[in-house]
């Protein structure tokens, strides 16, 4: 039982991050946010990857940036607060970058950096890079390398 919750537990997360993100922001957006298209793409382990859906909020002190390709239900998921520029050095408690390969593998990162290069009028662009663990076969690694953001929050 406790291998099934940790494995649901990403999951679930990236979710709840994207079921939220539908939110309405009580806050009308500027017209530059609006006009704004959100994108992520990343090499994972060599591959290159590019989401078809990105979603980002901002609630409680946490940017949360999610996305998705739906082709292979991929997804990515960066955590980090606040949402001043500058870098972030993930440590899997204040900033944390998660991968989710076709849905049912999960992967958490062990070390990596997220680099805010801005942030106005509720749009974030920036970058980011990895090494992730398979949440249960901590043999399996990957590399994220070269990822790039923009999103609204």
């Amino acid at each position: 039982m406790k291998k099934t919750n940790s494995l649901l537990l990403p999951v679930v997360i990236l979710g709840i991050g994207l079921l939220t993100s539908c939110a309405k922001r009580s806050d009308s957006p500027s017209s530059s946010a609006a006009a704004t298209t959100s994108a992520m793409s990343a090499s994972i382990s060599g591959t290159a990857w590019t989401a078809s859906s990105v979603n980002g909020l901002y609630s409680t002190g946490v940017t949360q940036i999610n996305a998705v390709r739906s082709s292979d239900a991929s997804g990515i998921s960066l955590s980090f607060y606040g949402t001043a520029t500058g870098t972030y050095l993930v440590d899997g408690v204040s900033s944390k970058i998660t991968y989710t390969k076709n849905a049912t593998t999960n992967y958490s990162a062990t070390a990596g950096t997220i680099v805010v290069s801005s942030s106005s009028n509720g749009v974030m662009k920036g970058t980011f890079y990895c090494s992730e663990k398979n949440v249960s076969n901590a043999n399996d690694v990957i590399y994220i390398t070269g990822g790039t953001f923009t999103s609204k929050y």
